[in-house]
């Protein structure tokens, strides 16, 4: 399973890969095509591990369209796309939070003004923020020279919702940030913890796990408890606990899902997902130094893990040591951030890569709709620009071709090909 941890390295790579393929597809030698379909195994065995990793599924399927499999390269694309996109909801989701904490502490040191700039990030990163917007609305009561913006204006306040900065647990907006923000993972965990359980050929055990997973994905948390607990009843599978924990968590019964995972983790040492999950559960429980100190254990393993270092932050801002949270808070958001735009990158090469496909079976409309998108996520995407300017070209549409390559050349004006281009439409 790709380390969620690894997610940087993930995203750099594809983009690298994605363009050493293409490179490889020029040279029509034996050897060329024998690298290919390593690749490509490389590739399916990775996405079996993980069939999440939205990396490996894009690299297949720009070696699926160098193949001339282009009805498989779409569907390769298309899904690493989706996968790409939920995974920007949830770095907004999570910058927005770490915006909220620290906009909390400074709005408890009485520096407004740093609050509210924190506040209207958080707001911005995410539109349904309820303590931005509360608190945002709180200090435009409180201070005369300032004025809400109309888009926080015209969200409504529950009446019955008060900022808390007393505990985690009592915080209705973020406490259910953790869980590493993917309710797939369990998704995932089957494919890497119970793989020796699916291969010992028990169909009943396969069977439950199956259900419970469907139950997880469909977040009817009682009927997994439920089902759980029938099934312990014959099978000691510590994957269980694991289910009934984070289930119970959802269900805001923090005391119950700390014991769980404390039997989960007692059975699988070493897993640090879980470490963080009962670490978070502890956070809830209000238990801040043992939910610090497995914290402290899973960064020796990495130490710029963002999720572990904001949960560290929260453990001091409870703790009321503003200034050791504000550090690790600065921290998360500074990674985050260059995740956020390193998403960007990654997801506009492979609407690019989409578009190519496209491009090359002629539907222009589609491949023109993909480029766009690929430009809206980084505008200084040459290939994207030049594949457009093609488009335009072959469709007459001069105008828009003079524009895409005006912008290939402001950015590299070595461009030979977007120079050429351009001197041809015109003549």
């Amino acid at each position: 399973m790709v380390d969620k941890n690894q997610k940087t390295k993930l995203n750099h790579s594809s983009k690298t890969l994605s363009f050493l393929i293409r490179i490889l597809s020029k040279i029509t030698s034996p050897i060329t095509r024998k690298v290919q379909a390593t690749l490509k195994q490389h590739y399916i065995e990775a996405i079996n591990e993980d069939p999440k990793d939205s990396d490996a599924l894009n690299n297949l399927g720009v070696l699926n369209y160098e193949f001339g499999n282009y009805k498989q390269s779409l569907k390769d694309l298309t899904k690493a796309i989706t996968l790409n996109s939920q995974y920007h909801h949830l770095i907004h989701f999570f910058c927005s939070a770490i915006y909220s904490y620290i906009g909390h502490i400074y709005f408890l040191q009485e520096k407004y003004v740093e609050a509210i700039s924190q506040y209207e990030q958080a707001f911005f990163q995410d539109h349904e923020n309820a303590e931005a917007i509360l608190a945002l609305k709180k200090l435009a009561r409180k201070l005369s020279n300032y004025q809400l913006s109309p888009a926080v204006k015209k969200k409504d306040s529950s009446p019955d919702f008060k900022l808390n900065f007393s505990n985690f647990s009592n915080s209705k907006y973020y406490k259910n940030i953790p869980l590493d923000f993917d309710f797939g993972q369990i998704s995932n965990l089957r494919y890497k913890n119970l793989f020796s359980v699916l291969s010992r050929d028990d169909q009943e055990i396969e069977n439950i796990f199956y259900k419970l997973d469907y139950l997880y994905q469909k977040k009817y948390f009682t009927e997994v408890i439920k089902l759980s607990n029938e099934a312990l009843e014959n099978h000691n599978e510590a994957s269980i606990y694991y289910y009934i924990a984070c289930s119970f968590y959802h269900l805001n019964q923090y005391k119950l899902a700390e014991e769980y995972f404390a039997k989960y983790i007692l059975k699988n040492k070493g897993d640090n997902q879980s470490l963080y999950d009962y670490s978070i559960c502890l956070i809830a429980n209000h238990d801040y130094r043992k939910a610090a100190r497995n914290l402290k254990k899973i960064q020796q393993d990495n130490e710029n893990y963002e999720f572990v270092i904001f949960a560290l932050g929260l453990c001091e801002f409870f703790q009321k040591k503003y200034n050791a949270a504000l550090d690790h808070f600065l921290q998360a958001r500074s990674i985050a951030i260059k995740k956020h735009d390193l998403y960007h990158a990654n997801a506009s090469t492979q609407f690019y890569n989409r578009a190519y496909v496209f491009f090359l079976q002629r539907k222009y409309e589609l491949a023109v709709s993909d480029l766009t998108k690929s430009l809206d996520l980084q505008k200084d995407n040459q290939d994207a620009l030049l594949l457009r300017a093609k488009i335009y070209i072959q469709k007459k549409n001069k105008s828009d071709a003079i524009i895409d390559l005006d912008k290939i050349l402001e950015i590299n004006p070595e461009n030979e090909e977007a120079s050429y281009l351009l001197e041809q439409v015109l003549h």
